[in-house]
């Protein structure tokens, strides 16, 4: 559990696999027609990044992003085949970055830098946005395959306790019981 509070933090990490995780920094600069990184100084780019870090969960994270992208749904579609409506998009998202309590408009690469996110962590923020669903942190939540419910524990003790038992004193110590050969 250790790993999720560095990842959320951004800060060098050893995984649960004994890798060592480089700590997040901010990426390289987009060259689009909006000069995302020329507009804003190095001071406030590394006010917005760490102002993303500092949040202390990765709940807070995904809505301070949801809080940051806006969508609208598409103005004029294209007649197309009937095959390819389904990858049709529904939604265009634009991205903001907040410096000095001002929304700036930046490109999607230059959003995904700002903040070192992965583009299927964006993905999944935009997936929710259109519904109005906060994202939840599921890291950790799932029962393991090989978990034995406390219940099923019970019934196991219960069945095996009436058996007959015999020790073998040659091959254990004293204490360890073992079911008779006779019930098989």
């Amino acid at each position: 559990m250790y790993y999720f509070f560095c990842s959320v933090k951004g800060t060098e990490y050893t995984n649960y696999k004994g890798v060592v995780v480089p700590a997040k920094s901010m990426g390289t600069a987009c060259n689009c027609k909006l000069k995302c990184f020329k507009n804003i100084s190095d001071n406030q780019q590394m006010e917005a990044y760490t102002k993303f870090y500092n949040l202390s969960t990765k709940d807070e994270q995904d809505l301070y992003l949801q809080g940051l992208i806006h969508f609208k749904p598409v103005q004029q579609r294209r007649s197309l085949a009937q095959s390819r409506e389904e990858y049709v998009r529904n939604s265009t998202f634009i991205y903001y970055i907040i410096v000095d309590s001002q929304r700036n408009k930046v490109c999607k690469k230059a959003f995904l830098n700002f903040h070192f996110l992965s583009n299927k962590r964006l993905q999944r923020l935009q997936q929710l946005l259109p519904s109005g669903t906060t994202p939840k942190d599921k890291r950790g939540k799932q029962v393991s395959a090989n978990t034995i419910l406390a219940t099923e524990k019970i019934r196991i003790h219960e069945h095996t306790t009436p058996l007959d038992h015999i020790s073998l004193p040659q091959f254990r110590s004293d204490s360890e019981n073992y079911v008779s050969t006779k019930l098989s």
